[in-house]
């Protein structure tokens, strides 16, 4: 415990100078912290202090440090745009039993748009304005209890004939105990950002610490503290908790984003010899309109 106290204070001092030095209201792209995640979704996004899973590259990359097999996820979320959808693919991959490759492809479409000259007439054409970020990775176990993931990534919107590209790192340490995990990531830090017809495109720079605790063999308890650049200081809490190890029942709250309450739950089963199957749901409101949030997802392990 004493441990555990020690780290999470040395984690709180850079965590506090970054909120000082943050500009709210000041970024593009900010899709890439949504939580497109299922499990994480329905446990209010409390995620970043979680190990084990590869849909934990979302929020830390330390979090698939200590798998030893390989596993991939694909998540759908409809968005609150209608015709809106954000797709995450996500893939971990041991390597020479010491590291784990992480790739993740994010992908927010969009509905169709009317197209119009500059007097507002209508052109009869279309256009459809899309995102997309990629990033690859590489997490490790640095000691007993210390895993550390670092990779590099890029994002690129496109409106019509217009793009803008911007490339970023993200680093992330997760400290692991018995029943006691404390995590810290830094997500999206620009490396290079081009503007979009002379308009700005800075990247959603966050930063998460998060602990969770192994209260019971079937319940788990998770709580997280995010900073974005764009946003004032945003709270995750959640909890899991397991049924005959199959069946996973998930509940979470956010505060600083269109979602409030989270809900969600999942079913895990062995199909073949070390072949797992997973599949996963998660809902949410979205608080202005109350317009529905679903999350679907599968992941298999091998």
């Amino acid at each position: 415990m004493r441990k555990l106290i020690i780290l999470i204070t040395a984690l709180l001092i850079p965590f506090s100078v970054f909120s000082v030095y943050t500009d709210v209201g000041s970024s593009a792209y900010t899709y890439l912290n949504i939580d497109a995640s299922v499990k994480a979704g329905g446990m209010g996004g409390a995620f970043s202090s979680l190990m084990g899973n590869a849909e934990g590259l979302s929020y830390n990359l330390a979090s698939v440090g200590n798998m030893e097999k390989s596993s991939i996820s694909f998540t759908y979320m409809n968005w609150v745009l209608e015709g809106s959808s954000l797709n995450n693919l996500q893939l971990a991959l041991p390597l020479f039993g010491k590291f784990v490759l992480g790739f993740q492809w994010k992908v927010l479409n969009y509905p169709s748009i009317d197209k119009y000259d500059e007097y507002g007439f209508y052109l009869r054409q279309q256009f459809v304005p899309n995102d997309n970020m990629m990033t690859f990775s590489l997490s490790t176990q640095l000691s007993d209890a210390l895993y550390l993931g670092v990779g590099a990534g890029a994002v690129k919107e496109n409106i019509d004939s217009y793009a803008a590209t911007a490339w970023f790192v993200n680093i992330g340490l997760i400290y692991k105990m018995d029943k006691l995990s404390a995590g810290i990531a830094a997500n999206y830090l620009p490396v290079i950002e081009k503007e979009m017809v002379e308009e700005a495109m800075p990247l959603p720079m966050t930063f998460r610490i998060g602990v969770s605790y192994q209260a019971m063999d079937e319940l788990l308890i998770a709580v997280d503290v995010e900073k974005p650049n764009y946003n004032s200081m945003m709270i995750h809490a959640g909890a899991e908790y397991k049924l005959m190890d199959i069946i996973a029942i998930r509940a979470g709250y956010k505060t600083g984003s269109v979602e409030g309450l989270t809900f969600g739950f999942g079913a895990e089963k062995e199909l073949l010899e070390n072949f797992n199957v997973s599949v996963d749901y998660a809902f949410g409101l979205a608080s202005y309109d109350f317009n529905a949030l679903h999350r679907v997802g599968v992941t298999f392990t091998f």
